[in-house]
């Protein structure tokens, strides 16, 4: 009887210790994206972009980003939080909101539907405040090497 008690009270730990781990948000529901049109503005694009990182780094970057991602053409953003995910656009309105108060000639941001997948070609940040860490870049070429 004290074994099953043991064993059922050890079963009913583990399930609450594995629904806290299930509450960390998905990288996909921490990523918010959006369109960069440059049409009006002056300034070359990657001075702006860079003006945009230095701002980031003066101030210290802002809550809960995790990074920040920026396609080669320039065309798109995408910002990763780390949690408070359901509140990403109330973020990056705030972010936005404070490039714009350094007076920096920034394009006009149209916001990209949800969800965004983590990949190389929006921001792909890993890690343990996600559900879905993924799998390290070095570990995957250690992988991909052994089978060369």
């Amino acid at each position: 009887m004290v074994v099953k008690n043991l064993t059922a009270l050890s079963l009913a730990l583990f399930a609450s210790v594995s629904a806290v781990a299930d509450e960390r948000p998905t990288r996909s529901e921490c990523i918010i994206g959006y369109a960069l049109d440059w049409t009006g503005v002056k300034t070359d694009r990657y001075d702006v972009i860079e003006d945009m990182s230095y701002w980031m780094l003066k101030h210290g970057r802002p809550g809960q980003l995790a990074g920040t991602s920026v396609g080669s053409d320039a065309s798109r953003l995408y910002l990763q939080y780390r949690s408070s995910c359901e509140k990403k656009q109330q973020m990056a309105t705030k972010l936005i909101g404070f490039w714009r108060s350094q007076n920096l000639e920034l394009p006009a941001f149209e916001r990209l539907p949800d969800p965004i997948a983590p990949s190389t070609d929006t921001i792909d940040l890993k890690g343990p405040d996600w559900r879905d860490p993924g799998t390290p870049l070095f570990e995957r070429r250690e992988k991909s090497s052994d089978s060369i």
